[in-house]
C-alpha cells in the first residue's frame, strides 16, 4: 500500500511540475479554446504556474522522504 500511494504521490508531483512549466515556457497559449490573452491574463497565468511548481516540487520532495 505505501508503494501505491508513493507512486501516486510521484505521479502527481511530476504532473504538477510539467503542467506549471509548459505554463511558465509557453504561456496561456498552451490551453487550448482560451480566450485571446492581454497582458494582465499572461502575468496572472505565469504567477499561479509558478504557484503550481512550488506544490509539484513540495509533492516530489514528501514523495521522496515518504
Amino acid at each position: 500500500m505505501n508503494i501505491l500511494l508513493r507512486g501516486l504521490l510521484i505521479l502527481l508531483g511530476l504532473g504538477s511540475v510539467g503542467i506549471s512549466l509548459g505554463h511558465l515556457v509557453l504561456g496561456p497559449e498552451v490551453m487550448p479554446g482560451t480566450m485571446p490573452v492581454n497582458a494582465t491574463l499572461d502575468g496572472q497565468d505565469r504567477f499561479f504556474a509558478a504557484l503550481f511548481l512550488g506544490y509539484g516540487v513540495a509533492v516530489l520532495w514528501a514523495a521522496r522522504d515518504w
